[in-house]
């Protein structure tokens, strides 16, 4: 059984790709940074659900840093008017955060 925090995440891969090509014109270092960053939160979120323990709560740990590490690089490329970026969009990365936060923080499984 799979996380449904994990088809947020897939869900939201494109609309983050649509404001990585947007951004890519006026800053390609932001613009891999973000990429890079929203990939990962996919893949070690991934990776936590199989795992038990200490290790699953720290894929679930580093997924959560790289949530907070896209929505900080949304905000930016928003203020500067790199691309179209929305209310909804960042309140859509947040929420993911906010799962992910619990996750990392639950009692371990053995």
């Amino acid at each position: 059984m799979g996380l449904r925090v994990m088809d947020e995440i897939v869900s939201l891969a494109v609309d983050i790709s649509r404001v990585v090509c947007e951004t890519r014109a006026h800053n390609g270092e932001l613009a891999s940074q973000l990429q890079r960053a929203w990939c990962r939160v996919a893949t070690n979120t991934g990776e936590a659900q199989l795992r038990r323990g200490a290790k699953g709560n720290n894929r679930f740990d580093d997924a959560l840093g790289e949530a907070k590490e896209t929505y900080a690089a949304l905000r930016y490329a928003a203020a500067c008017q790199y691309a179209d970026i929305n209310a909804e969009l960042l309140r859509r990365v947040d929420g993911v955060a906010a799962v992910l936060y619990c996750l990392a923080r639950r009692p371990q499984r053995r």
